[in-house]
């Protein structure tokens, strides 16, 4: 970034703050003031163990003593690599009282995706989900641990939960705790093979985006938020997610397991409310009501469809089917989200993404060379404002393709907007695949196809898919005729796993 990039900057933080889009608290902040208004409600639940705000609270105080006595401080990163559970809502809230630096981790990085993280994010602590889906994570941590040369702390979750904590329980708040202008949370983009990008969001940065999306679906401390897909997914964490429905004092159950059964046996047991799915997983639960519609789902009044493309007739079957309104969401990991309104008329709900969910928020459609077209015309979709970032984490290459001069960030879609500034997403603009929500660069492919023996050439695509929204799909050329699809996924997974 550059010196004029720099001032600009500054001035837009200032607007930010002067016109109240970012707030001057912190996420452990806002925990608090709920546990004072409701200290016995319950504030989250994985239908194992149940925690209320007072507890939360209390616990993840006293873990954020526990992380002190690791030699932890404030601005110190920390890798936390864990399947949906209480313990991660423990773990986040106790590095935000520190004023630790969480990035989540995706479950399914392997070497490749976290060497490049340690070695960019330099974290002192790693916590890791143990095996999981018959995978060691452990081992995978301390591999890479052990190539990076770094002195990284490795933690796994049956350490965390098994720790004695009660010396550190204290009322007392964290000396030198984080201000709002800190960092929060270093999350990784879109992609999931090769290197992340990194993206730095502060505590106000990322506040906004939750508040702006609980506002989107009129959330209310009555409402009861079920999170069946990966915690360790942004969307799952702030769109309004885990953190933003506690801030406003809901009511979160996490499911275990993002399968229909459990989806509809949890919404019935804890009369859930809002629950954010992507089109695939909206999908299977249509088809499971088809067969078994015992439960009563009735409490639930929104279904938030983000991830990837929803097609208008899912959403209207979903809404049809599933008895409740469908909030179509177009969102990034670099802060930008529009969605649909939960009033909106049933033609805006299921052929538009909606407005910006930030009032403050800025965009723009513009052509292939770079000139802004008028609205109804196709082109690139660029965004600014309160939730977006304006450069990539120490990723000077990155930042000087995906952001302007004036620090707008260039999504990659395709969008047109109508005359009331709604968005329609189209497409990309540039080389990506959405499958179920993953976004994955034809490219990294093709490079490890290249790696299996007897391949020649490799070029990979997307492909339309009724389930995944699209499919891989990879042509390769060969010395070997035997060579087939079995033993080319077969060799994949193996080098991919060795990376």
């Amino acid at each position: 970034m550059n010196i004029e990039q720099k001032k600009l900057e500054n001035s837009l933080f200032e607007k930010y703050i002067k016109e109240g889009h970012w707030l001057k608290t912190t996420q452990f902040e806002q925990l608090i003031e709920q546990a004072k208004k409701h200290p016995d409600k319950t504030a989250v639940t994985d239908d194992e163990r149940t925690l209320t705000f007072k507890q939360l609270v209390t616990r993840s105080r006293a873990y954020a003593g526990y992380f002190q006595t690791l030699g932890l401080k404030k601005g110190d990163k920390v890798i936390v690599q864990l399947a949906n559970a209480v313990s991660v809502a423990e773990i986040i809230y106790a590095c935000y009282a520190l004023g630790l630096v969480i990035h989540p981790m995706l479950m399914s990085y392997r070497e490749t995706e976290i060497k490049g993280v340690i070695e960019n994010l330099e974290p002192s602590l790693y916590i890791s989900a143990g095996s999981f889906m018959g995978y060691d994570h452990t081992a995978l941590a301390e591999r890479c641990i052990s190539g990076s040369g770094k002195n990284i702390r490795l933690l796994t979750t049956d350490e965390f939960e098994s720790a004695d904590i009660t010396p550190f329980i204290t009322e007392k708040p964290v000396e030198e705790g984080p201000v709002y202008t800190d960092t929060s949370i270093i999350v990784s983009s879109s992609g999931s093979t090769g290197i992340p990008k990194l993206i730095e969001r502060k505590h106000a940065n990322y506040i906004n985006c939750q508040m702006t999306c609980a506002d989107s679906i009129n959330m209310t401390e009555e409402d009861v938020d079920l999170i069946p897909m990966p915690l360790m997914h942004c969307w799952n964490l702030c769109g309004p997610g885990l953190v933003g429905s506690l801030a406003r004092g809901c009511t979160v159950v996490i499911s275990k397991y993002n399968t229909p059964d459990e989806i509809m046996r949890l919404t019935e047991k804890y009369r859930v409310t809002v629950a954010a799915l992507v089109p695939a997983l909206i999908k299977a639960c249509i088809e499971y009501r088809k067969y078994d519609d015992s439960e009563d789902i009735s409490s639930l009044r929104v279904i938030q469809a983000g991830g990837s493309m929803c097609p208008p007739e899912l959403v209207a079957e979903a809404m049809k089917s599933l008895g409740c309104t469908v909030q179509q969401i177009y969102g990034m990991s670099e802060g930008f989200v529009s969605a649909t309104a939960v009033d909106d008329d049933y033609e805006t709900i299921i052929s538009t993404q909606g407005l910006p969910v930030c009032s403050g928020s800025e965009m723009k459609i513009t052509g292939p060379d770079g000139k802004e077209v008028p609205a109804g015309e196709r082109g690139e979709l660029l965004v600014r404002g309160p939730a977006v970032v304006t450069e990539y984490y120490k990723n000077d290459e990155a930042n000087a393709r995906s952001f302007t001069e004036d620090l707008f960030y260039r999504t990659g879609d395709e969008a047109v907007t109508d005359d009331k500034g709604r968005i329609k997403i189209l497409g990309r603009v540039v080389e990506l695949i959405n499958r179920c929500g993953e976004k994955i660069t034809p490219s990294e492919v093709e490079e490890m196809l290249l790696k299996i023996d007897h391949v020649k050439e490799a070029a990979v695509t997307g492909k339309p898919d009724p389930e995944l929204g699209q499919k891989i799909c990879a042509f390769v050329t060969s010395d070997d005729q035997s060579l087939d699809l079995v033993t080319v996924r077969k060799n994949y997974n193996y080098l991919f796993l060795q990376e």
